[in-house]
């Protein structure tokens, strides 16, 4: 609930400054940095906890940088995917589109949360 919270009022402020970064990036370029990043992050935490913390507990600090690291990452990339989708999608296929990625996304989610949750009960 702290991490959340914590996060949450940070990232109020960051997504107004994030917004003017956002629109001076060349957007293919920067999406892609993104999610190598996003990747090469999740896998440095990893890691961290795993192989550098003598008890494998990252504190309650350890896990704000980290979450608020992800977050900036994850709303930099939804800033610059939005408009990106625009440059690439015709005009007349954008509902075609976006009821195809809603499906998708919706799909993902459902496996995955449940995936997890099998995964944790076996």
């Amino acid at each position: 609930g702290t991490n959340i919270a914590i996060g949450g009022v940070l990232n109020l402020f960051l997504i107004a400054i994030l917004t003017l970064v956002a629109d001076r990036l060349d957007r293919l370029r920067a999406y892609q940095t993104l999610i190598l990043a996003s990747i090469g992050l999740s896998i440095f935490y990893y890691c961290y906890v795993h192989f550098i913390l003598p008890d494998r507990r990252p504190t309650l600090f350890e896990i704000i940088l980290f979450g608020e690291m992800m977050s900036i990452i994850g709303i930099l990339t939804g800033l610059i995917y939005t408009p990106l989708i625009y440059d690439y999608v015709v005009r007349n296929k954008m509902g075609t589109y976006v009821a195809g990625a809603q499906l998708v996304t919706r799909l993902t989610n459902l496996i995955t949360v449940n995936g997890a949750g099998l995964f944790i009960v076996g």
